[in-house]
């Protein structure tokens, strides 16, 4: 390799290392703070640059938030079947879904502060929408071998809401008994909606 594109070469690959530590700064931030309690001066602080080269990386602040929000959706595993896949009875199938969702919230720290945040930055909305189109995907999944109605599952999904996490937690249960608590709520009206159902008394 020539002197000239060995240096092109190392410039580039320090570009992109000063730009990851600005995106790991600013997500720290955010975590820690909110979004629109972060300034660039602070995130140049932090990722220990100066002000103006996080301006040359990113001209505005929007462009830094769209940037941690698709570091943010790298980093943090969604929430998946992985907790009810296997499972064969309602019950199970039910705990692994509200497991595998609430999990999902504890890892994304402050989501729900930051979700208030998305009608200021409009970078977060694609990724708080993609959050609420895969938990219902996913509860349908979960409930899908057994006679539960469209609408039913529509209000499930709504129940696992971070909001309704949040709030258990805030109550002073742990994450496990929070599982518990939305768990036994569900239970008892899936059953019986399961056991209602037409669908199901046909194919007795």
């Amino acid at each position: 390799m020539k002197r000239r594109e060995y240096r092109q070469v190392r410039r580039a690959e320090a570009a992109d290392a000063t730009r990851r530590r600005i995106v790991d700064a600013t997500f720290a931030l955010h975590a820690a703070q909110g979004i629109a309690g972060t300034t660039m001066t602070q995130i140049a602080a932090r990722a220990g640059v100066s002000v103006g080269s996080v301006y040359a990386h990113f001209p505005t602040y929007d462009d830094v938030v769209a940037a941690c929000t698709a570091h943010a959706s790298a980093a943090i595993a969604p929430a998946g079947t992985a907790g009810f896949a296997a499972c064969a009875t309602l019950a199970d199938r039910v705990r692994g879904l509200v497991a595998e969702i609430f999990g999902f919230y504890e890892r994304a720290v402050r989501f729900e502060q930051i979700r208030a945040e998305q009608d200021r930055f409009a970078a977060l909305r694609p990724f708080f929408a993609a959050e609420e189109r895969q938990r219902l995907t996913l509860t349908r999944a979960a409930l899908a071998p057994f006679a539960i109605d469209g609408a039913t599952t529509d209000v499930v999904a709504a129940l696992l809401d971070a909001a309704v996490w949040g709030s258990l937690r805030r109550s002073g249960l742990g994450q496990s008994e929070a599982i518990d608590a939305i768990t036994d709520f569900l239970l008892p009206r899936l059953a019986a909606a399961n056991a209602a159902s037409p669908r199901r008394r046909r194919t007795r």
